[in-house]
């Protein structure tokens, strides 16, 4: 279930299509820290390549190359990346303003 989740979230997002790697590669962490414990990840991937079947937006598509990827040669390093940090809040967030006399 958690893999669909995942799967409709990146086909939904508006930025998906503009940064379809970037999506992609935070789906794929999303999809790691969803395996089960129980089972092995090639089980597990190829499980999830087959309920892509023939994907049409693009960070599906990459989505799919990952896991190819991450099958054909499990110890390569993928090109992931955390997103940037930035702030989020405060302050300046809220659009509270302290006046000073």
């Amino acid at each position: 279930m958690r893999l669909e989740q995942i799967l409709f979230a990146l086909e939904a997002r508006a930025d998906a299509r503009a940064r379809p790697d970037e999506m992609a590669g935070y789906a794929f962490m999303q999809f790691l820290g969803s395996l089960d414990g129980n089972r092995s990840f090639a089980d597990q991937a190829r499980a999830a390549k087959a309920r892509l079947a023939v994907p049409q937006h693009p960070a599906l598509i990459c989505f799919a190359e990952l896991l190819d990827r991450s099958l054909a040669d499990p110890f390569e390093v993928l090109p992931l990346a955390m997103p940037p940090q930035r702030r989020r809040g405060g302050r300046a967030g809220r659009g509270t303003r302290h006046l000073t006399f």
